[in-house]
């Protein structure tokens, strides 16, 4: 492991001079200014503007954060092994940074493919009032979908690359999700697969044009630690990986670490996405992926998968017949663990994961390590109290109980018991209604954002607080 850590550290030194020069800092603050996390960057007539965006911009990353980041990050650190060092594959990502860094936020380098095209980071100094504004208003609008879904919709993303002239792309994305995580964007450098595959190299193409940008690498810098980010585009599709020998060896050596399929739209289950599936399985020594990943009758067959959350059916906008093996498992197995937050496409029964890991791998992993890890999860777990009106105990929790029920919408009909899920703040991680509810009913509890923030003496004690009452 220390010996990988020294060849990342090495290749980041060994990158072209030109990445460490001044326009270091120009990405950086870029990167701060889209992400609503600095809007003096641009001067003072710009300010204003900056500003506006920001308050929104920000609104939107801290629902995110409540509703999916938060949740996951705790999950992730509780289910999954540290790749700390690693590298981890991500195929069908998109600009989709922040699901790939809180799954495995230790890793030194990400590797992430689509099919749509990188772009060279905008100037944004040198851009008149009006087409910052509607720039600003198009990133902010992106960021407030991916804020809801957690995902970025391909048409969406084939929609902003068809603009002309100042758009937002995958690279000002990358950037702005690096900045909001926490990091330092160092320098952002056009790449391309090299000919033998066995790597990316520098682009060696006129800076201005935007045929060099279609794969860029961003170095971020985090606590004195830098992290390689790659976005490599590029057609993942048995015909794609045929047309290229230097592309089909690069994605067969991404397969080798750890990967992750998200809002893929099945495509890893098709048959032309056959070349892919194959190199993943053979090499991958763990997978975590929602439904839409590899099909889980093949991916039992070389690993041990835990199922999280419910599964019975693919979303509406795909084939019903699609992965049933997952659907099987889910109905049969009775070790299922729940999700306490949304993932991908959001479907009837909710959410679902599959964390898989390769058996042969788990067999080489010592007791003693294995024990370990174990222990430190426990210890890591979050603590949770549940709490109905029928046991509240003191005044205050009655009386914040109170204030919740306020909150809430009116039952109908018959008595309907919903169960929420808040962190210590009072956002709200998950929330449920019992199957015969009101759809209506059912649907506002499901929009909740934010309630009261549960007392003291109840958060005192624990991370999570899960209450349970029937609707009035």
């Amino acid at each position: 492991m220390k010996i990988l850590v020294a060849l990342l550290s090495a290749l980041v030194l060994a990158w072209p001079a030109r990445a460490a020069d001044s326009s270091a800092v120009s990405v950086d603050a870029l990167a701060r200014t889209i992400s609503g996390r600095d809007a003096t960057v641009l001067g003072p007539a710009a300010q204003p503007m900056l500003e506006g965006n920001a308050r929104k911009v920000t609104e939107a990353w801290a629902g995110y954060d409540a509703k999916i980041g938060t949740p996951l990050r705790q999950w992730a650190s509780l289910e999954l092994d540290a790749a700390r060092g690693e590298t981890v594959f991500y195929p069908f990502s998109g600009p989709d940074f922040p699901t790939l860094n809180l799954l495995h936020p230790g890793a030194s380098r990400y590797v992430m493919v689509a099919f749509q095209y990188a772009n060279a980071p905008p100037d944004l100094s040198r851009v008149e009032p009006a087409k910052l504004h509607g720039y600003l208003e198009q990133f902010r609008h992106r960021w407030e979908l991916y804020s809801r879904i957690g995902f970025f919709r391909t048409d969406d993303l084939n929609r902003d690359a068809a603009h002309r002239g100042l758009h937002i792309g995958v690279t000002d994305q990358l950037m702005g999700f690096a900045s909001r995580i926490g990091y330092e964007v160092v320098s952002v450098e056009p790449i391309r697969v090299r000919a033998d595959g066995a790597d990316v190299e520098p682009a060696p193409g006129p800076r201005n044009d935007a045929a060099t940008w279609r794969s860029v690498r961003l170095v971020l810098r985090n606590a004195g630690r830098n992290v390689i980010v790659d976005y490599v585009r590029g057609d993942l599709s048995d015909g794609g990986l045929r047309a290229s020998e230097s592309w089909k060896a690069f994605i067969e050596g991404a397969a080798k670490h750890r990967t992750v399929f998200k809002a893929a739209s099945h495509l890893p289950q098709q048959p032309q996405f056959a070349m892919l599936r194959a190199a993943v399985l053979a090499r991958a020594p763990s997978i975590v992926q929602d439904e839409t990943g590899i099909d889980y009758g093949l991916l039992a067959t070389a690993y041990d998968v835990t199922l999280f959350g419910k599964y019975d059916r693919a979303h509406r906008l795909f084939a019903s017949s699609l992965n049933q093996a997952l659907a099987a498992a889910y109905a049969s197995r009775d070790d299922v663990r729940p999700l306490g937050f949304r993932v991908g496409y959001e479907k009837r029964l909710g959410s679902s994961v599959q964390v898989a890991v390769r058996r042969e791998a788990q067999d080489a992993a010592s007791l003693e390590r294995r024990v370990a890890a174990s222990l430190e999860r426990y210890a890591a777990r979050p603590r949770v109290v549940y709490v109905s009106r029928g046991q509240a105990g003191s005044a205050e929790v009655r009386a914040w109980l109170e204030e919740v029920s306020a909150k809430l919408p009116a039952g109908r009909g018959a008595p309907q018991v919903v169960s929420i899920m808040l962190d210590r703040h009072g956002a709200v991680v998950d929330a449920s209604v019992d199957r015969g509810a009101d759809k209506g009913v059912g649907d506002s509890v499901r929009r909740l954002q934010r309630l009261p923030v549960p007392p003291q003496s109840l958060i005192g004690r624990a991370d999570m607080v899960v209450l349970t009452m029937n609707l009035k």
